[in-house]
């Protein structure tokens, strides 16, 4: 089936010696893939299977941006303030028991947020750190049509994220780098997931002028980030399920580089013309 879609964008940016303004506007569409459109039901467990739905139609979201940048003496300040509105938004949703889910074009979204970042690189470029923070407020909800026919009711709340990334590129061609990441919860339109946060080192030597790199990365140190907590809420019905796996994992790996490397070029001599003479 083809679809003629009007998805324009729009931007304005204004440069000042106190740092970069712009404020953007987007419409953009999601199309569903072969995967929701599918009638045939996909068994997960018995009491746990998706439906596709091949009457689905696609997803429009419309997206105001107002960001700000800043350099701070050595450090780069970015913030960023956006409000996106989904039309049409494809969700999985109980309609016929609370086992199976089926997608449709369920609701509308509407998500606000603010972010802001911070970069700034020390000891002469040898050591960098990177540190950002956000807030986002969700809410999803039923079309009247949906409501009516829907186990689900739909779902709304904050959401907080965090990040940091510090880099240490050290003499003898040691790099060290040490990330971390916290997402406070996901929302979607029968539950919400709480997570845990995530933290990562990696460690790599540089051997025979860059050709062969050895690395040790230690992936979420603490084991927390599988420690889980789902909550459903349908109509009539209240559920919560709690996983904890094994998610820490300590990994060794050997990279060789081999090829030519075309980062430098040698252009070859100038010509010398000295001896034309123009008449």
């Amino acid at each position: 089936m083809r679809h003629l879609s009007f998805l324009p964008a729009a931007t304005v940016a204004w440069n000042g010696k106190k740092g970069n303004l712009s404020a953007t506007y987007l419409r953009r569409i999601w199309r569903p893939s072969i995967d929701y459109l599918n009638p045939e039901i996909y068994y997960i467990s018995e009491e746990s299977k998706i439906k596709g739905n091949p009457s689905l139609k696609p997803q429009y979201a419309n997206r105001f941006t107002l960001a700000y940048a800043r350099q701070i003496r050595n450090g780069y300040l970015n913030m960023q303030v956006s409000y996106e509105r989904t039309k049409d938004m494809v969700d999985q949703v109980y309609i016929e028991d609370y086992t199976t889910t089926t997608y449709q074009n369920a609701g509308r979204s509407r998500m606000f947020s603010a972010t802001g970042s911070y970069y700034l690189p020390l000891l002469k470029n040898m050591l960098t750190l990177n540190l950002s923070a956000g807030v986002t407020h969700q809410s999803l909800k039923l079309t009247p049509s949906m409501q009516a026919s829907s186990l689900s009711t739909g779902n709304e709340g904050w959401i907080f994220n965090s990040s940091m990334n510090v880099s240490y590129m050290a003499p003898r061609n040691w790099f060290f780098n040490l990330s971390g990441t916290y997402i406070s919860r996901i929302i979607a339109m029968n539950y919400t997931t709480r997570l845990k946060p995530t933290l990562d080192l990696l460690a790599r030597k540089s051997l025979w002028k860059g050709r062969i790199d050895l690395s040790i990365r230690y992936t979420d140190m603490f084991g927390l980030w599988h420690r889980q907590r789902t909550d459903y809420r349908l109509k009539g019905v209240y559920q919560h399920s709690e996983v904890s796996l094994p998610s820490s994992m300590l990994s060794f790996s050997v990279t060789w580089h081999f090829g030519t490397n075309f980062r430098s070029r040698n252009a070859g001599s100038a010509i010398n013309n000295e001896d034309i003479t123009i008449k």
